[in-house]
Formats: C-alpha cells, sequence, structure tokens
C-alpha cells in the first residue's frame, strides 16, 4: 500500500501540465479543465492499475473497471509525452514500471478493498493539501492545533472515573448487590481480555449487565496494549448514540471524541454569528475522522465502506489500525451480511483493525459462507451462567390464539404500570384509541412525535414510574433502541426474537421486582399488520423455534440457533440480496453499481418534516432558524432536527395535495394538525412499513 500510495500522490496532478490548465492558472479563469485521466493513464501503463483506479477518481467518484479504460484511453494518451517533458525537472526514479505483485487477488473481493484504502488516502491528502493552501489563517491553524489526547490518557480518564462510578453512581442507580457485583465480573473479563493480541471478539451480555463500559474498557487496553490509533463505536440507532455521548462527555470530556451522525452535537456559535472554533474542529475532523475516539452510526460506517464518492471515502483509511466496537450487532441487515462479513474480515486480516461483536443476543455471524466466516473470541467465558444469574423477566407467549386491542387494553387497564410495544404505528394508534376510551388515560410514543415532544414525553414516564403512579404506555419498536425505561409488565406484538428480547430489556430493568421478577407477554395480535422482508421472515423464525420448544431466551444458545433459523428462512434472497459481491470481485469492480446498490436502511422512503409542537407554528419556526443561521443549510438542519417527525413519502405527497405539507426554502413544514398526545394525527398509514 505504501508503495501504490507514493506514486499516486505523485502522478495523480500529471494532467495539470497540460497548456489549457495552465491557461486557467494564469487567467485565473473559472472554467474546468478535466486532469485526471492522464495520471491514470500513465499509472496503468506502467502497472500501478490500482493507482490508476484512485487518480481516476479522485475528482468525482471511484469508476467502473469497465469505464476506466474507454475513458483513460479517450483522455489520457497525451500522458507520455507529459511524462518526457516533466523527466528534465523531476527526479526520473519517480517514474518508474510497477508490476502487480503487490495487489491483494485473494479473495476476489480484496482488490476492491485496497482500491478504496489507496483512493481514501489520495483524496484526505489532497484535500488537506489543498485545505492549507487556501485557508492557512482558519482551517489550517485550527487543524495544526488540535490536540487530541492519545489513547493512554483517555484510559487513565475512564479509570478515574470508573472508580467514581463504582463509590457514588451505582449506589446512586440503586442497583442490587448482586446485579453490582455481575456488572464488575463483566467489565474484569473485558479488561483482560484487552490484553489478548486476536483480531476478533464477541461480548455477548444480557440486557442490564454493564455491556456499554465492558466493551469501553475492552477497547482502551486494547489500543494501549497494542498500538492502535482509534475507537471507532457503531450503533445502529441515533436515540443510542446521544445517551452514550453523554456518557462519553461525563468520562472524557467534550474534546476527546468525535459525534458523527446525522443531528450529533450542538452548534456553538461567536459573538459574530459565525462559526466557532470548536464547531469549525469538529466539523474539519468529521471529515476524515481525525479524533482518538469515533460514535457513529452503523449506516455512516458501512455506507462509506461501500460508497465510491470523495466525501464518503475520505475517513476510510482511518479505519486502518483501529478497533471498531459494533455494538447491537444483530441489527446488522441480513440481505448484506455477506459483503459486511467479507469487509470485516479482510479489515481484521489485512489493514491491523481489531473487530468487537457486541450485542445481548450475538448472531450466527460464523455460521454463514465459510470465506466471509467471522470467528471471534468469547469475552465472555460461559456466558450462559451470565444469563440465568440476569434473569430478570418471565416470558408468556401466547401466539396460539389471537389478541384483539380490547383483550391488550384489558391486559394492561388491570396493571397500574404496563407498556405495550406494537410493530407499525398504524397499530399504536388502534390501540392507543381503544385504552383511552376504556379511561386508561395512556401516553404515547412513536416517530409521528417530535424529537423535542418524544424526551418530553420519557421524562414523564421516568418520573411517574420512579413514584409509583399509574403509567401505561402504547408505543412503536422506536423504545427498543435503548431507551431507558423499567416497566414491570411489558407486552410486545409478536416479531423477531431479537426485537422480543430488546423489549424484555426495558421489563423489571434494575432487577428490583424480586424473585418473580417482571412479565414479559408476546401475544400475536388479531388486527394487526407486520413490516415486510427481514422483519416477517424474522417473526416467522421466532415462531418456529417457539413451536419446537427451542426458546429459551435466558440461553446464549438460543440466538444462535434463531439466526441459523432466520438465513435458512431468507431463502433465494440469501445474504447477499443485491449481488454485491459479484460487482466487488476483481474481474468486474463496479464502484459505482456498489455504492448505489448498497443500503443498509431497507426503507428509505421517509421524509423528515417540521412540526408546530410548542408555541410556534412550523414555517415560524423555521423563518427564526434561517434569521438566526444566517442561511447555512448545516446550521439550520441541526437547529430544526429535533422538531422533525416522520412520514413516508407517499403520505407527504398527499398531504402535499391537500395543503397540510407546504415547502419552505426546500424545507418541509407539517401545516396540519399536530396532536399534544400523538403528533401528526390522521394520516392515512401504510400498515405494511417499517416504524423506525
Amino acid at each position: 500500500m505504501q508503495g501504490a500510495a507514493h506514486w499516486a500522490g505523485i502522478w495523480h496532478d500529471l494532467g495539470k501540465v497540460k497548456i489549457e490548465f495552465q491557461e486557467k492558472l494564469l487567467n485565473e479563469s473559472r472554467k474546468c479543465v478535466p486532469h485526471k485521466y492522464e495520471g491514470a493513464f500513465y499509472a496503468y501503463q506502467s502497472g500501478w492499475h490500482d493507482v490508476a483506479f484512485a487518480i481516476a477518481g479522485h475528482h468525482g467518484g471511484l469508476p467502473s473497471k469497465a469505464d476506466l479504460n474507454p475513458a483513460m484511453r479517450m483522455n489520457g494518451q497525451d500522458a507520455s509525452r507529459l511524462v518526457d517533458r516533466l523527466l528534465s525537472e523531476i527526479d526520473v526514479r519517480c517514474f518508474t514500471r510497477g508490476d502487480h505483485s503487490h495487489l491483494p487477488l485473494h479473495p476476489t473481493t480484496a482488490l476492491d478493498l485496497h482500491i478504496r484504502m489507496l483512493f481514501s488516502c489520495l483524496i484526505d491528502a489532497d484535500f488537506l493539501d489543498t485545505e492549507r493552501h487556501f485557508d492557512v489563517e482558519r482551517k489550517g491553524d485550527i487543524r495544526a492545533e488540535t490536540n487530541y489526547p492519545d489513547i493512554s490518557q483517555l484510559k487513565e480518564r475512564f479509570f478515574l472515573n470508573h472508580a467514581e462510578f463504582l463509590t457514588t453512581k451505582a449506589k446512586e442507580f440503586g442497583l442490587e448487590p448482586s446485579l453490582f457485583d455481575l456488572r464488575n465480573k463483566v467489565f474484569d473479563a473485558s479488561c483482560r481480555a484487552g490484553e489478548s493480541a486476536s483480531s476478533q471478539f464477541s461480548l455477548t451480555v444480557p440486557t442490564g449487565g454493564g455491556k456499554t463500559r465492558a466493551a469501553l474498557v475492552f477497547a482502551l487496553t486494547h489500543a494501549v496494549a497494542h498500538n492502535k490509533k482509534r475507537i471507532i463505536v457503531a450503533l445502529p440507532f441515533t436515540s443510542i448514540l446521544d445517551q452514550m455521548a453523554d456518557e462519553y462527555r461525563e468520562i472524557f470530556g467534550v474534546e476527546a471524541f468525535l459525534e458523527h451522525y446525522t443531528g450529533a452535537g450542538s452548534y456553538v456559535e461567536s459573538a459574530e454569528g459565525t462559526e466557532s472554533i470548536e464547531e469549525t474542529r469538529r466539523r474539519l475532523a468529521a471529515e476524515n475522522w481525525d479524533a482518538p475516539i469515533i460514535l457513529t452510526t452503523t449506516v455512516q460506517l458501512f455506507d462509506s465502506l461501500f460508497a465510491n464518492s470523495t466525501s464518503a471515502c475520505r475517513k476510510l483509511h482511518n479505519i486502518a489500525g483501529s478497533i471498531i466496537i459494533l455494538d447491537e450487532v444483530q441489527t446488522l441487515p441480513v440481505g448484506f451480511l455477506d459483503p459486511i462479513c467479507d469487509v470485516l474480515k479482510q479489515l481484521t486480516e489485512s489493514y491491523g483493525v481489531t473487530l468487537l461483536l457486541s450485542s445481548a443476543t450475538q448472531p450466527a455471524l460464523d455460521s454463514i459462507k465459510s470465506a466471509y466466516r467471522l470467528t471471534p473470541t468469547p469475552i465472555i467465558d460461559k456466558p450462559e451462567r451470565l444469563y440465568q444469574k440476569l434473569r430478570r423477566v418471565r416470558y408468556e407467549v401466547e401466539i396460539s390464539e389471537p389478541w384483539s386491542w380490547e383483550r391488550v387494553a384489558e391486559e394492561m387497564m388491570a396493571n397500574e404500570q404496563a407498556m405495550t410495544i406494537v410493530n407499525t404505528r398504524a397499530d399504536s394508534l388502534k390501540l392507543f384509541e381503544c385504552l383511552n376510551e376504556r379511561g386508561g388515560s395512556a401516553l404515547y410514543l412513536s416517530t409521528y412525535l417530535c424529537g423535542a415532544h418524544r424526551r418530553k414525553v420519557i421524562e414523564k414516564i421516568k418520573t411517574l414510574l420512579k413514584e409509583g403512579r399509574p403509567c401505561r404506555l402504547v408505543t412503536t419498536q422506536i423504545v427498543e433502541a435503548g431507551v431507558d425505561i423499567d416497566f414491570p409488565l411489558v407486552l410486545r406484538a409478536v416479531g423477531p426474537l431479537d426485537r422480543i428480547v430488546q423489549a424484555a430489556g426495558r421489563c423489571n430493568r434494575e432487577g428490583r421486582l424480586g424473585e418473580r421478577g417482571g412479565r414479559m407477554i408476546v401475544f400475536q395480535p388479531a388486527e394487526g399488520r407486520m413490516p415486510r422482508g427481514v422483519f416477517e421472515t424474522g417473526a416467522g423464525a421466532f415462531v418456529s423455534i417457539f413451536r419446537r420448544n427451542a426458546f429459551d431466551p435466558d440461553d446464549p444458545k438460543t440466538f444462535p440457533d434463531y439466526f441459523s433459523e432466520l438465513y435458512i428462512l431468507q431463502g433465494s434472497k440469501g445474504l447477499d440480496a443485491k449481488k454485491i459481491q459479484e460487482l466487488r470481485d476483481q474481474r468486474v469492480l463496479n464502484f459505482p453499481e456498489v455504492a448505489a446498490k448498497f443500503s443498509i436502511i431497507e426503507d428509505d422512503w421517509k421524509e423528515s418534516v417540521v412540526v408546530g409542537y410548542g408555541d410556534q407554528s412550523a414555517d415560524e419556526r423555521v423563518r427564526q432558524v434561517q434569521e438566526k443561521s444566517a442561511r447555512e443549510p448545516r446550521r439550520i438542519f441541526s437547529a430544526l432536527q429535533p422538531y422533525t417527525a416522520e412520514l413516508y413519502q407517499h403520505q407527504v405527497e398527499k398531504a402535499r395535495r391537500n395543503g397540510l405539507v407546504v415547502e419552505l426554502d426546500g424545507i418541509l413544514c407539517w401545516m396540519g394538525k399536530y396532536d399534544s398526545l400523538v403528533g401528526i394525527a390522521r394520516i392515512e398509514q401504510n400498515p405494511e412499513s417499517h416504524i423506525l
């Protein structure tokens, strides 16, 4: 890689010696003069085919193999003449013929990742060099003055914080002594595992077992012991990341890590109303992940690894030599497991990456196709003991006879504190209405509520639960994404096993209900709908293992069995549903098509709309934010995000026709009713849609 990166840096701007480009510089013209194919042509002719891809993509993105050769022949034929002219001025040794011995050819997808990493090195160096040249007074100085603490300093801060946590925070949280002791054992095992030189690990810990701190102490210990340069923490949901970021700020301080996901961080405005130094520093670091700890989403991580654009790929080379923590790893999309596991395996085997797979419900990633199989070292020895000791919930599976919404409402009414999680927003509204008709005074959560509204409802729920007052909640899967609430009774519409176990994590979470524990009822709705695709397949896999008496949520062996069943039921769709691996093969190398087909988010038809929550209508809030933010799109988006809710595209189009959604300078505003209980109400539902 070092040699290829060297030639890429030297040859990438070879085309700028053209008379047309020189005239552009002399005349200070804005005329576009393409200059990438000259260097790409020379690299290819010199035997450095990987370098040719990187150079051809450094403006506009990585091309496909099929498009590269014709483009070079058409645009790069004068490269040899340019080189001859330069030889008298540049050391001849810089222009030497190469061979293909440096190229990774096994597995057949290895060249794809190699080219991406080389491409990342080139564009990041090019951006940084351009940045220093044109903006030294501001950006360049800020980058130079960025003094992140090193990993060893972060490790020291963590252990100081953890000592305080053990003496004060744990008591403040009211943890049971047995639970406190078990969390300490998980922590100690993770700390010891960090010394190991293995490159793949798994952390299998039930909900409430202290998984977050255990994963962090493993990563910090391993980074110091094995000279890893950064820790990348990827989670599936921004709600969990927001909570984790708050904890990290308390442990490390704000300057030690980078939040890189939609809506992360707050804008810090200077007295002049412009971007502050701190905000500029964070933004620059986000461009290439130049920080010791990165908090990001699973979507951001893998979309970047399979992208072809310069902006998305710029950070990739900084993944090398890092530790990747995939938290809630069971949420990886089944239809993309082959390409995802292939890339993860190559990162650990060829790019110095250490991988930690963290979950209460570990997927069976060691049972997939041998070429992509991951074989992590378990951090917890005999985790079944841990699950038995942390058993806090009694499962009651009621799927032989469907339940009406009236039956569900009756069960909730019989208990002062109860939560029901259903699979779609349409179902949640039906149950909410049914419960309130019976005087249930229920609370409601879904993505029909904007973020600020949801936070207020969650605060109310926590207060009612803590004070022992009546609290009945109807919600969608949104609460399974790391929302820290603790009900004595949770009802869950039948769904995939990992979703059911996540729901159980909101039941008797702190183990305060004695030997009998909390109740977790899994029911089959008589009128409920099921999201299609992998969600529906996962629900089928759960029903299958339950009916053959293989369902034991307190035995971690249940989860690999379930995921193996899920992979089988996936059938013809397989674990590479869009044939990504064929496009990544060294004979094809179709980077644009891979980027177009790879998308972790199955349902990409949602749009955010600003709502009239609080004392302002949506359009009034948008205009106010635009005035305060000098009409900078990034700052406007950050300020408006807490006041946005999500609608499907077909809902937005219908609302537009009815005058309920208007567009204000590219921002969608909900002008219809925004209810104080259920948010955006009375929207025509797509009952077979995902709810998150």
